[in-house]
């Protein structure tokens, strides 16, 4: 089912310290804040009563299953058990306060609050339509001393959550309680509108995704991260770091994103951290607990949906937070630099440290057309999906040096499909020269050479992959260099053995909380259908009335008839009305738009380019509505 529009679903802690995505929830003075269980096997309490949907047998079975998935990670060494005993009584607003402050000093209650009410007590009157849990943690600066989950079922009743779903948000939370943050990575899978590729997605990502009942599983990176919290000796001894800065010119950054995807597997195997997480207001990060092996390194700007309330990592609590100051654009590591694109390899071994992987990272800042793309990187690969009648959500960006020779953008579709891929490539002037290709084979091929499909420059590629036809599907997408430039001599990063083996987990003493927790949020805003103001997925046709089909072995497709085009038509529904206009205006300032009777993106610019001046503006939109005002005028189209 799809949220309501507006719909937010905040999952909120009680935490003092900075965040750390893929890492730690806090950190005080350099060192992540964790639990300290020092042999004391560490307890959480279950409600009596039921939760929304969901018996209390049911409720405790998800619960216990949430659990028990962080605590058999086997390279770390936290786990958590449920109490022989439950809560005194089935917990309500009316006994909430009460119950509470009775607890133990070492109790961490999970509260069932069956119909909203107790959030509203918590949060004030009316949050239970928006709230989904409530997670709180107390520290004593460097440790956790106690948790407490409150679960909202009057929210779980009302948008009709499956008990698959609501184990994704129980693993959310649980990853809360271990002391993890959000991890932001694989946007461009999360909101694609398929939800059979969500699988990879970490189950500490900020929003839901298209289907979260995909995310029953802890991601590579969640197990990382609470293994890196609490390490065993194995982990210790087995795995490596990745150390670099990001600066621009001669400035560090922190609050940028970092990205490491696994070589050989750049879509299951991905880990991340935050620019200046252990080193405060510094462009410095180490992404720790790899496994030996080569991985691709990018940088990337928090997104600006993820702050507040949705924040990932310590400088992203408000819109003027440091993250979100001239944002980066998304860059690959490059021994060369040579584009944003070019990426070299770097090498993990085992008990070392992987240094000066550094991103000097380009001048200006992130432009609003980039806001929803995802980078592709030379010689590597992603995957996508696209719902039927509709572009995918992010288009995939290239940005070449343009001396590689010839580049072959490869797509392979998961099954017989009709698509249309389009590769815009931005001209010297800024404007757009659009490449489309029409077609139904599993793989399709567009070379960017000066004798292939499209010229070769040092200039950006907007890759646009839509769905022609009437079943949702997915997509790899990769590049590869088939003709390089000869290679230089620059010097490539070393491993350096600065770790030796650790011969036991020695556990720190528990010191007694010396203050109040402060509230700050952790939320997990529910996905409605437009999820990002500007990644809306654009509808390629309008569906046209058929009879019912006869059943066959196996679906066929078949082409909607396009009425002619004419100047002015930009929506292609063989008339000009008010909705041309609308679709001009949107047009003149990138926004998606919804293109009937299978038109291209060209074919709409060509007829939304009123005025024929090679640009799409205003003026286009208003010569069109004085044509509607009066059908006689002579408004010059061309």
């Amino acid at each position: 089912m799809t949220m309501r529009l507006g719909k937010f679903v905040l999952l909120i802690g009680l935490f003092a310290s900075a965040a750390w995505a893929g890492g730690p929830l806090s950190v005080y003075n350099g060192s992540p804040v964790t639990w300290k269980p020092n042999g004391k096997t560490l307890l959480y309490q279950v409600d009596q009563g039921p939760l929304g949907p969901l018996s209390n047998y049911q409720a405790v079975n998800l619960i216990q299953s949430a659990f028990q998935e962080w605590s058999r990670v086997d390279t770390s060494t936290l786990a958590f058990d449920k109490a022989k005993d439950a809560l005194s009584e089935d917990v309500t607003s009316k006994n909430y306060s009460r119950i509470v402050n009775s607890l133990s000093s070492d109790a961490n209650p999970i509260i069932f609050d069956d119909d909203g009410s107790i959030i509203d007590l918590v949060l004030g009157t009316g949050s239970k339509a928006n709230i989904l849990g409530l997670t709180s943690t107390s520290t004593n600066r460097s440790d956790i001393v106690k948790a407490q989950i409150i679960f909202n079922g009057y929210f779980f009743e009302q948008d009709n959550y499956t008990q698959e779903k609501i184990l994704a948000t129980f693993l959310h939370e649980v990853g809360h309680v271990f002391g993890l943050d959000h991890a932001q990575y694989s946007r461009h899978i999360a909101q694609d509108g398929i939800g059979s590729n969500d699988g990879t997605i970490s189950v500490l990502f900020p929003t839901t995704t298209d289907d979260d009942s995909q995310r029953r599983d802890l991601s590579f990176d969640d197990k990382i991260a609470v293994s890196n919290l609490y390490p065993t000796t194995y982990f210790r001894n087995s795995t490596g770091s990745i150390r670099g800065t990001i600066k621009r010119n001669t400035t560090e950054l922190p609050g940028v994103n970092i990205i490491a995807r696994d070589a050989s597997d750049p879509v299951g195997r991905i880990a991340t951290t935050v620019t200046g997480t252990l080193s405060a207001n510094r462009g410095s990060y180490e992404i720790a607990g790899l496994p030996p092996g080569k991985y691709e390194v990018m940088a990337e700007a928090v997104d600006s949906y993820f702050k507040g309330t949705s924040s990932v990592g310590q400088y992203a609590e408000q819109s003027n937070s440091l993250s979100f100051k001239n944002p980066i654009k998304a860059q690959y590591y490059s021994s060369t630099g040579a584009a944003r694109s070019a990426e070299t390899a770097v090498e993990v071994k085992s008990l070392s440290y992987t240094s000066g992987i550094d991103i000097h990272v380009d001048s200006a800042s992130l432009p609003s057309d980039e806001k929803y793309t995802f980078l592709l990187g030379l010689n590597s690969k992603t995957v996508g999906g696209a719902k039927a009648g509709y572009y995918g959500a992010y288009k995939f960006l290239l940005a070449p040096a343009g001396t590689e020779g010839s580049i072959n953008i490869i797509v392979n579709f998961d099954q017989n499909a009709k698509y249309v891929i389009d590769v815009d490539r931005e001209l010297s002037n800024g404007n757009l020269n659009t490449f489309t290709v029409k077609d139904t084979a599993l793989q399709k091929i567009v070379t960017l050479s000066q004798q292939g499909d499209v010229p070769l420059e040092k200039t950006r590629y907007f890759i646009s992959i839509g769905n022609r036809g009437s079943f949702d599907f997915t997509f790899t997408i990769s590049t590869l260099i088939a003709t390089s430039a000869p290679p230089t001599n620059t010097p490539q990063p070393t491993n350096t053995p600065t770790r030796t083996p650790t011969p036991s987990h020695t556990p720190t003493a528990t010191r007694t909380p010396t203050h109040t927790p402060t509230l700050t949020r952790t939320p997990t805003p529910s996905r409605t259908p437009t999820p990002f103001p500007a990644s809306t997925p654009t509808a390629l046709f309008t569906a046209t009335p058929t009879s019912t089909p006869t059943a066959t072995a196996s679906p066929t497709q078949t082409d909607t008839p396009t009425p002619a085009q004419f100047c002015g038509d930009a929506n292609g529904d063989g008339r000009i009305d008010i909705e041309d206009v609308i679709y001009i205006l949107r047009l003149s300032v990138d926004l998606p738009v919804e293109l009937a009777n299978g038109m291209t993106l060209e074919e709409m610019r060509q007829t939304a380019d009123v005025n024929g001046d090679g640009k799409i503006m205003a003026n286009d939109a208003i010569l069109i509505y004085r044509k509607i005002a009066d059908p006689n005028l002579d408004i010059g189209c061309r």
